[in-house]
């Protein structure tokens, strides 16, 4: 047996003719014969029936028994050559490193190549030397190789190593089957997509929707799959990653052509519901509500007010006369004691932070079974609630308010449409709560407060495919009661925090920047103005002591009438129904601020992805728009970039458009589009 250190780096001329070395090039192990040495070389015959020369440093010498010495002609030497590397890479393939690792790990040193050969066979002779050598070389887990030595590593390191190589070994797997998958879905698209290869192909949608989050090693393992996928179908692709990768998903089935949303993949939104969380939201029984002294309000003429395609109503509305003026009750549906804190699912509703409505599809932040069903105040079954109980004096004055968990039944389910109608005949009940709402925003504009202008549209997705365009007009009388009683609501809740120094985040607005204001009254009125005013808004921000909100026009205001679509809505209800049941606060200033904080990442990613869906479609819908004959109409809303920007009509977006003068603020424009893809809000857009 060899001590350590027996096997040393080779020195210049210390190799005879027809010693056996193994050198390594391109990560491949070669073994040759020496055949001479010159001028600090060795001259070398491989077996790959070459002749190289290389330096001692690049060479391992292996144990030699002399028979080289007496092949007398090339052929005899590559016969011998191959003949061992094949017997030695067959024996390779039944070395198992473990033995070996588990007695030079005891000794915590360096091996040599002929150290370990000997702990696994016995002795170290030419074949077992190699072999061992192609093993070690090919080992990832056991040894880590220190030039000419061999570490053993450490068990940790080693578990680690072997997740990785398991990680490796399952994605090779995956890619071939994925390419296998591709094949077989350009002759069939209806072929299912098997767990295993899932987390491929949703990266290639990913960078289809050219992501922002992948990073450079997604982008080659990409640029990788669609190479194999084009050599092995002899497809030939052109454009962008991003668009090659759209290309392929498009002939496999899973893209329609040029039609698929991609900013779900953008942003990467949240998938389905964990197991545990659909066990805990399937456990709800919106008919027991946990513990709390509940005032029954299952006899008031209760009503909800909401588009006709909403599922997940939150809230509900109640108006009764009095002897002093009017009692006003706002019901908000309690999400907050049905949901566990801390449990599975209220982590993935944190996660989430809010739903996400589209054209194509609605993202819950609640399982559906809640959102739609158990939570949701439909007409006719008993749901917990917690009420806004304000008095109005006859002047339509808030006089006093008082919140009380309660149970509460939906008598009548309203569209806005409906609501709008039976205003327009003059129902009493719905008129009273108009006149109301209609009272309270003129005090509030009287306050500061001011209407922000804004045509709106969004497309609607029929279940043959067909898109039609609704008109959105935020100022109907329904929709203002509804939106002014939901400030309503949030301001007195913000004002009953405040006095009971319960902490919750509340919303503030600084005012606009005057400068720019004072240049507004030049610009025509229509959507050039108020485009401008738009302009002029702060941002609101988030703190925990209430501030003033400029565009609404009060001081104290809060978010907290949508707890089964907004996160945030849900710990504030989870907050005030603690402190009416116990008199404290469910959390600290501290505990509420990270939750404020866990919540923005996801906030933003939502957003971004309920903006750019709703421009997807409306850019989708301007392409069969244009197919028609009639021109677009466009207003210029900015003029101070090299191309201007208008709004179009209709689908009341912003697009840039080429015109042949630089046009003012408040210039209509007959417009051509030249092309659109809605995938890449790519638009082109030119004066006719």
């Amino acid at each position: 047996m060899l001590i350590r250190g027996q096997e040393k780096k080779l020195t210049d001329s210390s190799l005879g003719f027809g010693a056996l070395v193994v050198f390594e090039q391109d990560g491949e192990s070669i073994p040759a014969i020496v055949m001479g040495y010159d001028r600090s070389k060795y001259m070398l015959f491989t077996v790959r029936g070459r002749q190289v020369e290389l330096t001692s440093d690049r060479l391992h010498k292996l144990p030699n028994t002399g028979e080289t010495k007496g092949l007398s002609s090339s052929e005899a030497r590559l016969r011998y050559l191959q003949k061992l590397d094949q017997e030695a890479r067959a024996w390779t393939a039944e070395i198992n490193l473990a033995p070996a690792w588990e007695k030079a790990s005891a000794e915590n040193r360096e091996f040599s190549n002929s150290e370990l050969t000997v702990l696994l066979l016995g002795k170290d002779e030419l074949l077992g030397h190699l072999a061992v050598r192609y093993a070690l070389l090919g080992d990832k887990v056991h040894f880590k190789r220190k030039k000419e030595l061999f570490v053993p590593r450490s068990v940790a390191q080693m578990e680690e190593l072997q997740r990785t190589e398991e990680q490796r070994r399952k994605r090779l797997e995956a890619l071939q089957e994925l390419q296998e998958h591709f094949s077989l879905r350009l002759k069939d698209p209806s072929q299912p997509c098997s767990a295993l290869i899932e987390p491929e192909l949703y990266l290639l949608k990913q960078i289809a929707a050219d992501a922002p989050h992948i990073d450079n090693q997604q982008r080659r393992d990409a640029k990788e799959i669609l190479k194999q996928f084009c050599e092995r179908n002899q497809i030939e692709q052109q454009g962008t990653l991003p668009e090659r990768a759209y290309d392929l998903l498009e002939r496999t089935g899973y893209f329609q052509e040029r039609g698929t949303n991609l900013a779900f993949f953008r942003y990467l939104p949240f998938g389905d519901f964990s197991e545990a969380a659909q066990a805990e939201a399937q456990a709800v029984d919106p008919a027991t509500p946990r513990a709390f002294a509940r005032v029954d309000f299952t006899a008031k003429h209760c009503i909800t007010i909401d588009d006709a395609s909403t599922r997940d109503m939150d809230d509900a509305l109640s108006i009764e006369q009095t002897q002093d003026g009017y009692l006003l009750g706002v019901h908000i549906s309690d999400v907050a004691s049905a949901i566990v804190p801390d449990g599975p699912l209220d982590l993935e509703a944190r996660g989430r932070a809010t739903s996400i409505y589209t054209s194509d599809c609605t993202r819950n932040m609640l399982p559906r079974i809640l959102a739609e069903d158990r939570l949701s105040l439909m007409q006719g079954q008993v749901r917990p609630a917690l009420s806004f109980m304000i008095e109005i004096d006859r002047s339509y004055a808030v006089k006093n308010f008082q919140l009380k968990p309660s149970l509460i039944k939906v008598q009548e389910r309203l569209t806005y449409e409906e609501a709008d109608r039976r205003l327009e005949a003059g129902e009493s009940s719905l008129s009273l709560l108009y006149n109301i709402t209609a009272e309270l925003e003129a005090r509030r504009f009287e306050q500061g407060g001011f209407r922000v202008e804004k045509r709106d549209a969004a497309v609607q997705l029929a279940p043959d495919g067909e898109l039609k365009l609704v008109e959105i007009d935020e100022n109907a009388p329904s929709r203002a009661l509804v939106a002014e009683l939901m400030v309503l609501t949030n301001r007195v809740l913000a004002q009953f925090t405040s006095e009971n120094k319960i902490p919750i985040p509340y919303r503030s607005q600084a005012e606009p920047d005057q400068d720019k204001i004072s240049r507004i009254s030049s610009i025509p009125a229509g959507p050039a103005r108020d485009y401008a005013v738009r302009g002029t808004l702060k941002k609101s921000t988030v703190s925990f002591v209430p501030d003033r909100h400029a565009t609404l026009g009060i001081t104290g205001y809060t978010q907290a009438t949508s707890p089964i679509r907004r996160y945030l809505d849900l710990c504030i209800q989870r907050q005030v129904l603690c402190f009416l049941q116990h008199g404290k606060n469910f959390y600290s200033e501290e505990q509420f601020a990270k939750l404020v904080a866990e919540t923005e990442e996801p906030l933003r990613k939502a957003t971004a992805v309920s903006r750019e869906s709703k421009r997807f479609w409306l850019l989708t819908y301007l392409g069969k728009m244009a197919r028609s004959a009639e021109p677009l109409l466009g207003t210029v809303v900015r003029n101070d970039l090299n191309t201007p920007l208008m709004e179009l009509d209709h689908i009341y977006t912003v697009c840039f458009a080429q015109t042949r003068k630089k046009p003012a603020l408040g210039d209509k424009f007959n417009l051509r589009l030249v092309s659109v893809d809605p995938r890449y809000d790519s638009v082109r857009l030119e004066e006719i």
